[in-house]
């Protein structure tokens, strides 16, 4: 028995220390069953994975819905107060225009009381704006203007004087460019007699002109005045020094002989404020051609020049190869040049006498006192 008992305890060593060396091998059944479980673990991971994106995905979508519902309600109210602003503002504007026509017709109807007192008190004198935005003040006749008016033209030329059956004869034409024209008028231009002052504004500020005009330009003999100081007396053509004249400049030279569109062109006489002088030719306001030159300690250059610039030297008036017919030329000039300057200085003497008392007054007696211009004429 003890045998037997020992031979089973030596089994079991044996057995035990068998499957204590070999290693363990699961089954193929054991294998899949972990495989499956892993799986199904991954699945579930990737589901609660899934469920948690798409719940993200919830909230995200109701959030941007809660936004946008938020900006609907607020674009509602902004439309809603645009519309009233809207509202108000045409109200406004509608209170404007009424206050506005209230106004007009205030001013209407001052006007026209205005306009009936005035007639109460001078008969036939009116105040008229019409559709061009021109308009007239002062005496009418059968409808026209007749006797002291002051006629404004829709670009700003104001035309003040005595008119007679809707024209007017002699005035003051005030221009838009500054140009204030006292004297004779022929059709609403300059025509005749006058004196144009420039104001202030005006490119020619400063200046003044007196002499004769022709539709509207500075034509025939006139006396020209440079703010500088510089003084034409001559012949004008079209606004220019063309023919004889006479320009004393500001610094003391002097030049008496021929114009052509402003500049000394033909024959002349230049002195300058040392009292030497050159006499001769000149073209475009150079000296060019024959001419002499005399200077204040007795020396004489003579010959041909070209701009100013002696080229050739030729015999001069009074030396011994000179002949008597330049010598009379010579002297004839020079005469010429004096009896013009003394016949412009009558000329202009006269015609100042002659409108004096006649373009700033009236047959009556009264002064044309409509224009910030003083009659220079008068002083």
């Amino acid at each position: 028995m003890q045998q037997d008992g020992a031979a089973t305890d030596q089994e079991h060593l044996d057995d035990g220390q068998l499957e204590a060396a070999t290693p363990y091998r699961p089954s193929a059944k054991a294998i899949i069953a972990i495989v499956i479980g892993l799986a199904l673990l991954a699945m579930v991971g990737l589901v609660r994975d899934e469920m948690l994106e798409k719940e993200a995905l919830r909230e995200e979508i109701a959030n941007l819905q809660a936004q946008r519902n938020i900006a609907l309600s607020n674009t509602r109210d902004i439309k809603l107060r645009m519309a009233k602003a809207a509202d108000d503002k045409d109200q406004q504007a509608q209170r404007l225009a009424a206050l506005e026509q209230e106004r007009l017709n205030a001013e209407t109807q001052k006007q026209q009381q205005a306009e009936r007192l005035r007639q109460q008190i001078v008969p036939g004198w009116v105040a008229e704006t019409y559709a061009d935005g021109s308009g007239y003040e002062g005496f009418t006749d059968e409808g026209k203007p007749h006797g002291i008016g002051k006629y404004t033209q829709d670009d700003g030329t104001i035309y003040t004087g005595d008119w007679t059956s809707g024209s007017i004869n002699q005035g003051i034409i005030e221009f838009a460019d500054g140009e204030i024209y006292q004297g004779e008028i022929l059709n609403y231009r300059r025509h005749g007699i006058g004196q144009a002052t420039w104001m202030a504004g005006s490119r020619r500020v400063g200046d003044n002109y007196f002499g004769q005009y022709k539709n509207g330009s500075r034509n025939g003999n006139g006396r020209y005045t440079w703010a500088n100081g510089d003084v034409y007396v001559g012949d004008f053509v079209d606004d220019y020094c063309n023919g004889s004249g006479r320009m004393a400049f500001a610094n003391g030279d002097v030049y008496e002989g021929d114009f052509v569109w402003n500049l000394r062109s033909g024959q002349g006489r230049f002195t300058w404020r040392d009292k030497s002088f050159h006499v001769g030719s000149f073209d475009g306001g150079d000296i060019s051609g024959y001419g002499e030159r005399r200077y204040t300690d007795g020396s004489v250059e003579a010959g041909s020049w070209k701009n100013g610039v002696l080229v050739a030297r030729y015999p001069h008036r009074g030396s011994r190869r000179t002949d008597r017919a330049s010598d009379q030329s010579y002297i004839s000039v020079n005469a010429d040049w004096d009896a013009n300057r003394a016949l412009y200085g009558a000329y202009f003497k006269a015609r100042e006498n002659a409108i004096d008392g006649s373009l700033c007054r009236y047959s009556d007696g009264s002064e044309l006192r409509v224009s910030t211009l003083s009659c220079p004429l008068n002083n």
